[in-house]
């Protein structure tokens, strides 16, 4: 007798189910934009040199910004997530996100652009943290190591893809709305994002068992400790 294949739900298999591949499919595209945004900067600097009269000091700010912000709260932002709810993070992180590439597309001088990075790499460090969370709770077995390959692919193209498409953008739109389109593409995308994030990721859930809280001494109370309901000797 022929075996019967292995259900797409079964973790040996490492097929994803129909949810597990819209869940990733709604962790992958922004996690694309997170990492495309490092380096597709890198050629435009020259336009908003001369766009908006930059020193060498805005360009520095316009490139450590980004990454500044993204990698200070990355640690705090998945602590965060475990217990409040990684959706909710999530979609603020993307939120936060696109609202700094709106205001970096449409800055008229080199302070609201450098705000509008710094506002979107705190964006991508909120929402990045929750990709593998969501990776670590919603896939086991062989799919989850599957996830983690794309999760690392995507992260890879993120970074080759972004001079491309900058220099593409330079080409198709010139020197003062090409760079501008580099940071105003992530909108859309992100609203995509954030509607897929919203109807596809599972509902917000949080960890239990934090420690309970000191007693007077200053030391953590037994898990085990109930009041006495007794009446105190006399």
């Amino acid at each position: 007798m022929t075996p019967r294949p292995p259900h797409p739900a079964d973790p040996v298999s490492g097929a994803f189910t129909p949810d597990q591949h819209r869940i990733l499919i709604a962790l992958l595209m922004p996690l694309f934009l997170a990492l495309m945004s490092v380096s597709v900067v890198n050629v435009a600097l020259p336009a908003i040199e001369s766009g908006l009269d930059a020193t060498s000091a805005d360009l520095q700010w316009v490139l450590a910004g980004y990454t500044l912000t993204f990698g200070t709260v990355l640690v705090a932002a998945g602590r965060a997530g475990d217990l409040w709810g990684r959706k909710n993070l999530f979609l603020a992180g993307i939120t936060l996100y696109m609202l700094g590439s709106l205001l970096s597309g449409l800055a008229g001088d080199t302070l609201l652009l450098n705000a509008g990075r710094l506002l979107t790499g705190l964006g991508a460090g909120v929402f990045n943290p929750q990709v593998i969370g969501f990776i670590q709770s919603n896939f086991h077995g062989r799919a989850r190591g599957r996830a983690y390959g794309l999760f690392g692919t995507v992260v890879g193209l993120g970074v080759a893809v972004g001079p491309l498409l900058g220099g593409l953008f330079l080409g198709a739109f010139g020197p003062e709305w090409g760079w501008r389109s580099t940071f105003l593409m992530n909108v859309p995308v992100g609203l995509a994002a954030v509607a897929m994030g919203a109807l596809w990721l599972p509902p917000p859930t949080r960890v239990h068992g934090l420690p309970p809280p000191p007693d007077h001494a200053g030391s953590p109370r037994s898990t085990r400790w109930a009041p006495c309901c007794s009446a105190p000797a006399g």
